[in-house]
């Protein structure tokens, strides 16, 4: 548990926080984390900024 806090302290996206637990869905990682919907919501949406950038660059 406090290992994955400690990633998402340091920027890790919970999506790759989630595969590494092995949680099948985000809700569950969400709890074990103890973060709000909000919280989620901010962090996911800085997942898919991050994609939409990386795509860029990529083009």
């Amino acid at each position: 548990h406090e290992g994955a806090c400690r990633l998402l302290a340091d920027g890790v996206d919970i999506r790759t926080i989630q595969l590494m637990l092995g949680h099948a869905d985000i809700k569950q990682t969400q709890r074990f984390l103890n973060i709000t919907d909000e919280e989620l919501r901010k962090a996911m949406t800085g997942v898919w900024e991050r994609r939409r950038q990386l795509k860029a660059v990529g083009q």
